[in-house]
């Protein structure tokens, strides 16, 4: 009983991270795109709007990870001597 409490709260430790880290790179969530309560009663997306979220969190996921490669990056360079 005692590890499944610790595991549930390292789960949701985790999943807290990974929300404010996608929060910092401008990650939109579902509910801000589509502009409806995901799960409310009596709203639905369509396969168009749900493809279109998925395109608009791969772009988003692209330019993250350009800007974070070019930090690397950079700090690669300047801690060299």
């Amino acid at each position: 009983m005692r590890r499944t409490v610790h595991v549930v709260v390292a789960c949701l430790v985790i999943v807290a991270a990974l929300a404010r880290a996608a929060d910092a790179a401008g990650i939109p969530s579902p509910s801000e795109f589509l502009g409806i309560k995901v799960g409310a009663d009596r709203t639905i997306a369509d396969y168009r709007q749900i493809a279109s979220y998925f395109k608009a969190l791969d772009a988003a996921r692209r330019a993250s990870r350009s800007r974070s490669s070019a930090r690397r990056h950079s700090a690669r360079r300047c801690s060299s001597p």
